[in-house]
């Protein structure tokens, strides 16, 4: 390649090529020897550099002096990089050894950056990115960019030293939307949910009645170019010597598909604040609050094709736990008088143990509901009087926002309340020593439980394993506890908790499983509230009244929400928490921890597109194997609807069974041994379907699924074991062979219907095709009982 053809193709990343070239002219000079050779390799590489998007990372004499040049772009070798980079949570100094090492193995004047800082701006991480808010330490207003003194009237706090100083941190909203919305296939998708015909059941936040007003003419959400966002924010504690902590704000939007609106790459993080204790709120959130007004008013252009549009964004729903809610909504904590931010129950003061707590009674009269305008007005009562007014402490800056109202637009989180706050709650209650003397109380019989869970064989799709409660319940995560109250808690507990307090748990469980729906007709929600509020009523009666705390009155105005703003998954804390954990592998010590984490997701997002970006195939094939490992099918054979995991003869001497023989001669016109092939294990829908014959399912109960049945075996019922797979050689079709379950009855007669007692219809094994099989089944077997549950959604994962 000559230097001219070089030093023409120009790009962003390759701002110092020209001085770079000079060196590699004067190489090409000193080793011209023979005109007619260097004038064909000349050619060839000029050949090689049309086939290249950007100017080659290097060129380099080898020994033999032949010319080699690289085929890689200096964007994609700074991509592949910051792939490498993002993947092991690389810190810039572990980085910029990295960019050394590397550059001892190329030439000293290649294109390389040799500057981690440099590296970030290259993949857009700049100035443009990220915001910084200094603020005064006396009176908490932010400093203006040229101030160094604070200019609130009689306040004398001036803006500390670099090392001392506070503030925090924001990221451009506008560019993290178009990262998204630019990405191939996005807009395109979020038209099809405008498109789409109103199903009558509640699916997703878009069938909730308040989105649906959006959707009327006149409405935001009329105009199919405008989008709407649901906010999360919830401290991270940093490091366990101090009492630092995190505060991330999140964005996501929410005409995003449900399948693909929870991963990383679709996840917008506003802001960030690092401090000792709660962040201010109102100095925190006023900036994001600024932002969203803009978006909402005048949004930012985007080219779709050759056409130009609009568009805008509202924020429509905010999720946080009870402490978060109480700090940015400016409200009294959960245990204080008129906690509730839905009604103007008052509460009362009740003892408990040794000390007192604030408790909610259930109340035969009907609840007063808090309306927008009157929020506002205690809010302002609030901050002028400077005393609480029915539970508020002052006026939330969320207040500003267009049609946003804290009644209204504020839901309950399902995994902080129902999880970590109510099923611990009774968890404790049961089987702490101090109740004793209760006749709820089961700590004697702790072993006999902890035996039990160890037999719970959860699917794989449930990421941990059941543990004991002895000693380790203080540890349980959200999704344990999730998989307890769903489908362990009621078999487990089973003879073992009194059948009144049994039946009263069951009312919350099977509650819960209906709102976690995709399919939630008007009749389930009926449902689920009548559930919860005799679950509420009868608290007091069969417990104490110091247990009904703010999460257990909350359960009274939970199917409201689910009403207003879809499923409990639609808008839960899952998928936030997750990436909370996320973020904590990503920190490197003390020092620019914003900049850090923004980083960390700029790179994360930017590797994640990576499909979409116009690099060379083989970064894209390292990028993909560093973040994702090697593809499961990559080595499978293809078949029917799915991929086979190896396939082999079956032995010589073997013989189907008489049903298995009968459905292959109907299907495929062949019982012949010689014509299968047999395996443990397949691959279909991107899910690995597993057997009883692989390795994998010891502890696991991974080869129970869902299947549709025909006519002639529909009384099988309509669970399958799966045993092993058959592979039909000539036509490639794949059929499950195993045995039929049928449900004998409910867990507990009248309650939570979807735990259900199963048994084999039959001894004999049956055939299925593999296009049969719907989802998989959680299926464990107590006492010599086997149960079986269907998950509420396919969206939520552990």
């Amino acid at each position: 390649m000559g230097p001219s053809e070089e030093t023409s193709s120009d790009m962003d990343l390759s701002s110092d090529a020209s001085s770079d070239q000079s060196d590699i002219s004067s190489s090409e000079s000193s080793e011209s020897s023979d005109s007619e050779t260097e004038s064909a390799k000349s050619e060839a590489n000029e050949q090689a550099s049309q086939a290249t998007k950007s100017a080659p990372l290097y060129v380099v004499q080898s020994s033999s002096g032949e010319m080699y040049s690289s085929d890689l772009s200096k964007y994609d070798h700074t991509l592949a990089v910051a792939a490498f980079i993002s993947r092991h949570n690389l810190s810039d100094t572990a980085t910029e050894h990295l960019i050394k090492l590397i550059n001892l193995h190329i030439p000293n004047n290649s294109l390389l950056e040799k500057n981690s800082s440099k590296l970030k701006e290259k993949l857009g991480f700049d100035a443009d990115y990220m915001k910084y808010y200094f603020f005064c330490n006396v009176c908490k207003s932010v400093f203006e960019d040229n101030d160094d003194q604070c200019s609130t009237p009689n306040c004398n706090g001036i803006k500390l030293s670099k090392r001392t100083q506070t503030y925090f941190s924001s990221g451009n909203v506008e560019i993290q939307l178009k990262e998204i919305l630019n990405r191939k296939g996005i807009l395109d998708s979020i038209q099809e949910v405008y498109d789409r015909e109103m199903p009558l059941t509640i699916t997703d936040v878009t069938d909730g009645s308040e989105y649906k007003k959006l959707c009327e003419d006149g409405g935001f959400l009329s105009n199919r170019n405008n989008i709407s966002l649901t906010m999360f924010t919830d401290g991270i504690p940093l490091f366990k010597s101090s009492g630092v902590s995190l505060w991330p704000v999140y964005l996501l939007i929410n005409e995003i598909p449900r399948h693909e609106r929870f991963r990383k790459k679709n996840m917008v993080l506003w802001g960030m604040w690092q401090g000792l204790g709660k962040p201010n709120m109102t100095l925190f959130l006023k900036p994001l609050v600024s932002e969203l007004n803009h978006l909402y008013s005048n949004g930012f252009q985007m080219n779709v094709g050759t056409e130009e549009i609009n568009c805008k964004a509202q924020l429509i729903v905010g999720t946080m736990d009870l402490q978060a809610r109480a700090a940015v909504l400016h409200m009294t904590q959960h245990n204080g008088e008129y906690a509730c931010v839905y009604c103007m129950h008052p509460g009362k003061v009740v003892k408990s143990g040794k000390g007192h707590c604030r408790s909610f009674p259930y109340t035969k009269e009907p609840l007063l509901y808090r309306t927008a305008e009157r929020i506002q007005a205690d809010g302002k009562k609030a901050q002028k009087d400077r005393k609480k007014v029915n539970g508020f402490t002052g006026e939330s800056v969320l207040n500003y926002l267009p049609n946003f109202s804290l009644d209204n637009n504020i839901v309950i989180d399902y995994m902080h309340g129902s999880l970590l706050g109510i099923s611990k709650k009774f968890l404790s209650l049961w089987f702490d020593t101090k109740n004793v003397d209760k006749p709820y109380y089961i700590g004697g019989k702790i072993k006999e439980v902890d035996k039990m869970m160890k037999m719970v064989t959860p699917p794989y799709v449930i990421k941990r394993l059941p543990r004991k409660l002895s000693n380790t319940l203080q540890h349980w995560k959200a999704s344990e506890l999730r998989s307890w109250l769903l489908f362990y808690s009621l078999p487990v507990l089973n003879g073992i908790l009194p059948e009144t307090y049994l039946k009263h748990f069951s009312l919350i469980v099977e509650a819960i499983y209906i709102l976690l729906g995709e399919g939630i007709t008007n009749e389930d929600i009926e449902r689920a509230d009548h559930l919860l509020n005799v679950f509420v009523k009868t608290v007091d009666a069969l417990y104490d009244s110091s247990v009904l705390g703010l999460n257990i009155h909350n359960l009274l105005h939970l199917c409201d929400c689910v009403r207003k703003w879809g499923p409990l998954w639609a808008w839960s804390c899952f998928s936030f928490e997750s990436f909370n954990g996320e973020i904590k592998k990503t920190i490197h010590g003390t020092g620019s921890v914003c900049k850090q984490v923004f980083w960390a997701l700029q790179s994360q997002k930017r590797v994640e597109n990576i499909s979409t970006l116009p690099v060379s195939d083989k970064v894209k094939t390292f990028v993909e194997d560093l973040h994702h490992g090697k593809s499961v099918t990559d080595n499978a054979l293809s078949a029917v609807q799915c991929s086979v995991n190896k396939a082999s003869a079956l032995p010589d001497n073997f013989q189907f069974p008489d049903k298995v023989k009968l459905k292959l001669h109907n299907i495929v016109k062949s019982d012949s041994p010689s014509m299968f092939l047999r395996t443990n294990k397949i691959f279909r829908g991107g899910l690995s379907v597993y057997s009883k014959l692989c390795s994998k399912v010891r502890k696991r109960n991974s080869y129970t699924w869902a299947v549709t049945s025909t006519a002639d075996d529909l009384e099988d019922g309509s669970i399958l074991e799966i045993e092993y797979f058959l592979v039909h050689k000539r036509t490639m079709q794949v059929f499950a062979v195993g045995k039929k379950l049928k449900t004998v009855g409910g867990v507990l007669p009248g309650n939570a219907p979807h735990i259900q007692r199963v048994q084999y219809s039959s001894n004999e094994v049956t055939l299925m095709p593999v296009s049969t099989l719907q989802d998989v089944i959680i299926s464990f077997e107590l006492n010599g009982l086997k149960y079986a549950s269907r998950f509420p959604n396919s969206v939520e994962s552990d």
